[in-house]
């Protein structure tokens, strides 16, 4: 008995160690997924905008949580949600599958989620990832300024522009650099909220800049290509 007692202890201490200040949204642009992997790629047909990467608790200063214990990803809690996460959250590798991307995500960044607290559980953690991929996609944003795939370059400045009078919060965008032919592909956009799942600036350096960008060329224009379905 009193061993048990000195687990349960310990389990306490683990969990009360797990802290984030805020949450990341990453979500990226499917075609991108698609022309940056060596291997076989399928974009779903109901795919048609930004889709979530993942949502990952993080700190402004010290180590982000990842890799917490807990539960291993259980199917039955997401089945109410599965048409949605099929949409909005779906795996483009066609050599892997959906769930395989949701356990890796769930593994990593889901379980520390529900250990700080500011999830009861697995299905509200997606849940929470899915209302936001709504609300705040790039997609819809770039949409509303005129702005829309196409195979043609466009100018970085102007895609940031849209989205930093629509996302007022400090956000962070990504490019991917591909080789052959020589370009940058619009990746990802990370948009952040706090602990009650408000928007939130995604860091605080004292830059005093809009927006933070990654792996774009200041001095070439970035590729926003259509999706092949």
């Amino acid at each position: 008995m009193l061993f048990l007692l000195l687990l349960l202890l310990v389990g306490a201490c683990v969990s009360a160690d797990v802290s984030a200040d805020h949450y990341v949204l990453a979500t990226r642009w499917p075609q991108t997924v698609c022309e940056m992997y060596h291997g076989p790629c399928n974009i779903p047909a109901n795919v048609s905008a930004f889709t979530v990467h993942g949502l990952w608790p993080d700190n402004y200063a010290g180590k982000d949580p990842a890799y917490c214990s807990g539960a291993g990803l259980n199917m039955t809690q997401l089945q109410p949600i599965l048409p949605s996460l099929l949409q909005l959250w779906p795996n483009f590798y066609a050599d892997s599958t959906s769930e395989s991307f949701w356990k890796h995500e769930w593994d990593k960044h889901g379980k520390c989620a529900v250990d700080t607290g500011d999830f009861p559980d697995e299905e509200s953690y997606f849940s929470a990832a899915l209302s936001k991929v709504i609300r705040y996609n790039g997609f819809q944003i770039l949409a509303s300024f005129g702005i829309g795939p196409s195979q043609e370059p466009q100018k970085l400045n102007t895609i940031l522009q849209a989205l930093n009078e629509t996302l007022y919060y400090r956000f962070i965008l990504s490019c991917q650099h591909q080789s052959d032919p020589d370009r940058f592909l619009l990746s990802q956009l990370e948009v952040c909220f706090d602990k009650s799942m408000d928007p939130i600036d995604c860091y605080i350096d004292d830059d005093h800049s809009y927006y933070h960008v990654n792996g774009c060329s200041k001095h070439a224009d970035v590729y926003y290509l259509p999706l092949q379905h």
